[in-house]
């Protein structure tokens, strides 16, 4: 699917077919980016955070988010692999007792 290009945008939100809070103009969309860029009015950016800081937060969430499900996933394949290679073990050990029954036996 093929994004819309940006000369489609100023046209579509100066037709006011949808609100301005679905299709904003360019020029409020680079007016907000500003205010969450910069200090002003001696607030910073959105929330008392600057846009750099938010995105930092958010890259923090992802990669602890990643390093958190690799670890899960190399666990749980080190377990599943010691539990199929404890049960293929046990298999073939009580294979062997039926059709070998007199192996083993002094």
């Amino acid at each position: 699917m093929k994004a819309a290009s940006p000369q489609l945008a100023r046209p579509v939100a100066a037709a006011h077919l949808w609100p301005e809070v679905f299709v904003p103009s360019p020029g409020s969309v680079w007016q907000q980016f500003l205010l969450t860029s910069s200090v002003h009015d001696g607030q910073r950016g959105y929330g008392g955070y600057l846009l750099s800081e938010h995105l930092l937060a958010s890259l923090r969430r992802i990669a602890l988010g990643s390093l958190y499900g690799i670890a899960d996933v190399v666990v749980l394949g080190l377990l599943v692999i010691g539990a199929s290679g404890l049960l293929i073990d046990t298999l073939l050990q009580s294979t062997e007792r039926l059709l070998v029954p007199w192996r083993g036996k002094a």
